[in-house]
């Protein structure tokens, strides 16, 4: 019996195709700031600046940046060591990205360095290019104590008048936690958000814990709202590592809201 080996490197399509995922623009924003997140200093409070216009979506934070290795390796597909974090399964970036928009660059600078690494990518660009899953990185200089990443999306797939506004709602739900206990500062076009805690029956708030096995707990709380929403906003709210993954899942009552971490 002959054997030999074949080449199945991904069709250099497969990026591209990415951006159909099913991500719709809150989903896609979220991934970005779960990156930032995942990579905020201990010692300073992290500041993600989203701003959205006809032209383009930019996403910057002044979290830890990343060096040469880092930025390629935020670019490899699957590729993650973030094992406990929000952006664990290495997709986040890349398919937020093309989620938004055909073309996306990437900055990033870590502390202490004095230059930034910039990635460009073009959707047409890429699909004609010969270079196979290669794209250049590019090297710039840049003031030694600053350290960021910026993401600017152009070509947008998503973008309507009121999406600013929506996005900035849907952030006071998804990432209220995170506001609230005060490390995150998260604003839309220059808005703070600032979430808003739900207008509860007074002692109806009741604490529970639901225990899966080893390792696998649920715990959250549930309660009455003082008045029922038209607008749907009631149900589960379910939380992973202090991000909203669902909301208002509904449970029937018109006026239990409940939240699970």
């Amino acid at each position: 019996m002959s054997q030999k080996t074949i080449d199945i490197t991904p069709h250099t399509s497969l990026l591209p195709k990415l951006g159909y995922s099913g991500y719709n623009a809150p989903q896609a924003l979220a991934e970005l700031v779960d990156n930032s997140i995942d990579e905020a200093l201990d010692e300073k409070q992290l500041r993600v600046a989203v701003h959205i216009s006809k032209e383009r979506i930019v996403v910057a934070d002044n979290a830890r940046g990343m060096d040469e290795s880092g930025l390629a390796r935020a670019m490899t597909l699957a590729y993650s060591t973030k094992k406990g974090k929000l952006g664990e399964f290495g997709l986040g970036l890349k398919t937020a990205c093309l989620s938004l928009g055909s073309s996306f660059e990437v900055r990033s600078k870590q502390a202490g360095v004095r230059r930034e690494y910039l990635i460009e990518f073009d959707e047409q660009d890429w699909l004609s290019s010969s270079d196979g899953w290669r794209i250049p990185i590019h090297e710039q200089p840049a003031e030694a104590d600053e350290h960021y990443t910026i993401i600017s999306v152009t070509g947008l797939k998503c973008y309507y008048p009121h999406l600013p506004n929506y996005i900035r709602h849907d952030f006071e739900e998804r990432f209220a936690p995170f506001i609230l206990s005060g490390r995150t500062r998260i604003t839309v076009n220059k808005e703070a958000c600032a979430p808003s805690p739900p207008d509860l029956l007074e002692g109806t708030r009741k604490e529970f814990t639901i225990v899966l096995g080893p390792g696998r707990t649920i715990t959250g709380w549930y309660a009455l709202l003082k008045q029922g929403s038209q607008k749907g906003h009631y149900g589960f709210s379910t939380y992973r590592r202090g991000r909203m993954i669902t909301a208002y899942d509904k449970i029937g009552a018109p006026r239990v809201f409940v939240w699970v971490v």
